[in-house]
């Protein structure tokens, strides 16, 4: 059992309340959401009655120490059910209290850090920090790539938010009219001050680290589009202009998104279980003292199935949003013979944003999605295909974007969050270099 995990005589009653309480499905649903690992994929195998399922599952969520989200999740879906709220309370108090936001979890961690770096006159915590300092200085190495990236994202996105095509509709009599030529001027000096910006982020990155060189090309692709664009507006020459908001274009429709893997797929591999190791050792070493350290380690408990989960469930809406981009494709282009390819596409955005729906069943968002998805299939089995089918699949992929556009807000919130920590580790390990 983890420390403050679920206590063993309570391990079979709580297995056998959540066995009555949810299915196998639903189970795993509440786990994908709540750690982003499913459940027989990761904590059990399939063929077994839902006692023993729930049993092996409670007892692996104990040994990470991922109890406290899943159970919490697991009242919350269950309000009405006293005896599985009863068993919680006694098993893992504080998921009755739900799962508190990130922000105060990352404090806890700042928290702990802080601590670490105060006692470092003492032998025995000296002595761990050293002996940990490999993983300590992974994640605060990891989590000063993702403010990279974070960085490098925001800064395109500030110039990204002013249309290109508004932009190109002022080149139409830019020789003679001042307020055109002044737009663009104004965009150009924002670009070049931007592109200081992201060369400063890029200076940032290890020499070894392996995407470097590909952040310096598009860099110096965006740096020689901005150059022409001066120079053409400088000139009044309205073709130099052009071929340089193209290929200004062709940077901001292919980076942004890459970044933005870039980010989610840092934030995955920051070694979070590894460091809830680390905490472990530290808090053996200096007991009794390291209250600190304890809150810290529960804290990183709560937010390492966190954004696991998030960055699991962000992978899936970009899939999912590949497919709708796809359908969307044979909307676009009036093909005789898109219906050999239309159903198999349909039938995979329908998997899966339905897949998505289901664990935010009840929510209003999904609600909606599904009553998008009947009224599409409704319009196809009916055969009178019109522009009604045109309607409903713009309102699913409206809503369906919606969606992603706000789990990718959050989890880019989560990561800005997880930033916080790089500095407090980073001093930590300044300090005890030099202790």
């Amino acid at each position: 059992m983890a420390a403050n995990g679920i206590p063993p005589d309570l391990m079979m009653p709580l297995a056998r309340a959540i066995s009555a309480a949810f299915g196998a499905g639903e189970f795993d649903r509440i786990l994908v959401r709540t750690t982003g690992r499913s459940l027989f994929k990761f904590y059990t195998h399939e063929q077994q009655p839902m006692d023993d399922i729930a049993y092996q599952t409670l007892d692996r969520l104990d040994q990470l120490g991922f109890q406290h989200v899943v159970l919490a999740a697991a009242v919350l879906s269950r309000p009405d059910d006293a005896g599985l709220r009863d068993l919680v309370g006694r098993a893992c108090p504080a998921a009755l209290d739900g799962v508190p936001g990130i922000e105060s979890q990352v404090r806890d961690i700042i928290g702990g850090a802080n601590y670490l770096r105060a006692q470092l006159s003492r032998d025995d915590v000296r002595a761990v920090v050293e002996e940990t300092r490999g993983t300590l200085t992974a994640v605060a190495g990891a989590l000063v790539v993702l403010d990279i990236y974070k960085r490098l994202h925001d800064c395109l996105h500030q110039v990204q938010i002013k249309q290109l095509s508004g932009l190109r509709a002022a080149l139409q009599r830019f020789t003679d009219d001042p307020l055109r030529i002044a737009m663009l001027q104004e965009y150009q000096a924002q670009l070049r001050l931007n592109c200081d910006l992201i060369a400063d982020q890029i200076a940032r990155l290890p020499q070894d680290y392996a995407q470097r060189a590909l952040e310096a090309f598009w860099h110096d692709s965006l740096g020689d589009a901005v150059a022409r664009l001066r120079s053409g507006l400088d000139n009044r020459d309205r073709d130099e202009t052009v071929l340089a908001l193209r290929d200004i274009q062709d940077v901001m429709r292919q980076v942004p998104s890459r970044l933005n893997a870039r980010i989610f797929a840092t934030a995955d591999a920051i070694p979070l279980g590894a460091f809830g190791e680390a905490l472990r050792k530290v808090e053996e070493a200096i007991a009794p003292d390291g209250e600190e350290i304890a809150k810290a380690r529960a804290a990183l408990r709560i937010v390492h199935p966190t954004i696991g989960a998030r960055v699991v469930e962000h992978r899936s809406w970009q899939e999912a949003d590949k497919s709708i981009a796809a359908l969307e494709e044979l909307f676009d282009h009036d093909n005789p013979e898109r219906e050999v390819e239309f159903m198999p596409y349909w039938g995979d955005v329908k998997r899966r944003v339905r897949e998505l729906a289901a664990l935010d069943a009840g929510d209003a968002w999904a609600a909606d999605v599904l009553r998008y998805i009947d009224a599409f299939d409704d319009i196809l089995a009916s055969e009178q295909i019109n522009g009604g089918l045109r309607q409903a699949f713009a309102s699913l992929r409206l809503e369906a974007r919606f969606r992603f556009f706000r789990v990718d807000k959050i989890l880019k919130e989560q990561c800005a969050e997880l930033v916080k920590i790089s500095e407090p580790l980073s001093v930590l390990l300044g300090r005890q270099g030099h202790a």
